[in-house]
């Protein structure tokens, strides 16, 4: 993947089965100085057919398009192209929508309600490593018997300020390092407390727990 810090163009795949949609996206990003589209295509199986012969930096996949959902895409592209990064977008915005995409390995997610500059944006964010969210996360409907508050009424799940503190921000993409700094805590203390979140929230991996916190709304994505 080319180093956006060179100052190189990157290089944009729109997968997306409307024609028109499609055309749109491609006059934004070719709008863009710093930016080109080098790959349109339908569905998973045209881009990993155009990636054989065109290099490509950011890979933009609607969530549902022919011959399958984006995510078996985005798994694909993983696989063939582990250097590409992945943007979905998306018309759904549930919590648990946003989280199957991250934990299909999605390193950004836009709804296709998000602006120009946001969506712009989030190309250039996951180009540089980091997770970017352009989303207005809707609670998933719950079930009254999946969630059952203690006599008080309180939150199925009662976390201590620094609890929510690092759960926050393992939902905004930050790893155990970066969370130990910003937090000035040492790193096995951010261990001990995300692997407390896992026991207490009773799921066994990042994405799960991501998933939790957006359902029990115990964190939030930054819009």
């Amino acid at each position: 993947m080319s180093d956006p810090d060179a100052k190189q163009t990157l290089r944009v795949a729109l997968v997306d089965d409307h024609g028109l949609v499609r055309s749109a996206l491609a006059r934004l990003v070719d709008s863009c100085l710093d930016m080109k589209v080098v790959v349109e295509t339908t569905d998973g199986p045209g881009l990993i057919e155009a990636m054989r012969d065109t290099p490509v930096d950011v890979a933009t996949i609607d969530a549902v398009i022919p011959g399958g959902n984006g995510f078996e895409t985005i798994r694909d592209l993983a696989q063939t192209h582990p250097d590409v990064r992945s943007l979905v977008l998306s018309i759904y915005v549930n919590a648990t929508y946003v989280s199957n995409a991250l934990e299909a390995g999605a390193h950004g997610f836009v709804a296709k309600g998000a602006d120009a500059s946001q969506f712009l944006g989030a190309i250039r964010s996951v180009a540089r490593g980091e997770r970017f969210i352009v989303a207005p996360v809707e609670p998933d409907p719950v079930d009254a018997e999946s969630v059952r508050p203690g006599p008080s009424g309180a939150s199925p799940v009662a976390l201590t300020p620094r609890q929510r503190e690092i759960l926050q921000l393992i939902v905004d993409g930050l790893r155990t390092a970066e969370i130990a700094h910003r937090l000035r805590l040492d790193v096995k203390t951010v261990e001990s407390h995300r692997a407390s979140l896992m026991r207490r929230m009773e799921v066994r991996n990042i994405a799960a727990l991501v998933r939790e916190a957006l359902r029990l709304e115990l964190a939030s994505f930054a819009p």
